[in-house]
């Protein structure tokens, strides 16, 4: 516990320096390096969290938390990146995280869980794949007919705004149905997969609240030094929302993620 909160510290030292060379306004390359170091840092802080706090009410509600809140780094960037009119990183950021989670991690998990099984097999209860395949069609439906009715140039694509938010929303409640169920399962969990907490529930919350208010901090400046810094390293928009955006929102995630498979 004590190497958890020597490392938590290091990460509010390393978001306090981004936001230090914001406000001095210094070389914009070295602002957008420290935050984006620091939003790994944050993403870290935000699993434990949730992990922890989960914890408390099983393997369930931690799954939901961590697909919920361990994102904020990377929702939190989307966000500002749309707000200060950075719609190129928006978008690739999203796809980043989709190709990363979807095909690397999702590959690298089920390879490394394999190697580690007696018998060379990593098996899944029936129900996860078949939900996480279904809720991925749906979604991928539902964004390929907003596309189409935004390319197609009739009179459906002069109301762009409130066909995505339509959509939006069909993804919302859906999302939230079957959370609702799934939180609800009673599906038997080995002992072996039980949740664990790396904090106490109070510490945890604590940790949680802290980390989410560094993400919205850290995530603001990131994308204001976005546009110069891309300028002087000579690296596209496009790039910095598929792999640099990507790689700092997911990547403690996602070593979790083949840490557990193992």
């Amino acid at each position: 516990m004590t190497r958890t909160w020597l490392t938590a510290a290091g990460v509010l030292a390393l978001a306090a320096l981004a936001g230090v060379l914001h406000f001095l306004e210094a070389e914009p390359v070295a602002v957008f390096v420290v935050s984006g170091a620091a939003l790994g840092g944050v993403a870290w802080a935000v699993g434990v969290g949730t992990e922890s706090v989960g914890a408390r009410f099983g393997p369930a509600v931690t799954g939901a938390l961590q697909s919920s809140l361990g994102n904020l780094p990377e929702l939190f960037v989307v966000v500002f990146a749309l707000r200060a009119g950075e719609t190129v990183v928006a978008q690739f950021s999203i796809l980043g995280s989709l190709f990363a989670n979807g095909l690397l991690v999702l590959g690298l998990a089920v390879a490394a869980g394999a190697g580690a099984a007696r018998d060379g097999v990593m098996r899944f209860s029936a129900r996860l794949p078949n939900d996480t395949a279904t809720l991925m069609l749906l979604a991928v439906f539902l964004i390929a007919v907003l596309g189409l009715s935004d390319q197609v140039g009739d009179r459906a694509s002069r109301h762009q705004v409130e066909i995505s938010a339509a959509g939006a929303v069909c993804l919302l409640v859906v999302y939230g149905a079957w959370l609702a169920g799934y939180l609800r399962s009673d599906e038997p969990v080995q002992p072996a997969e039980q949740a664990h907490a790396a904090l106490p529930f109070l510490p945890a919350l604590g940790l949680l609240a802290g980390a989410g208010v560094a993400a919205a901090l850290v995530s603001e400046w990131f994308v204001d030094a976005i546009d110069p810094a891309v300028r002087s390293i000579g690296i596209s928009k496009a790039f910095t929302g598929l792999v640099v955006v990507a790689i700092a929102g997911n990547a403690v995630e996602n070593v979790v993620a083949i840490q557990l498979a193992v």
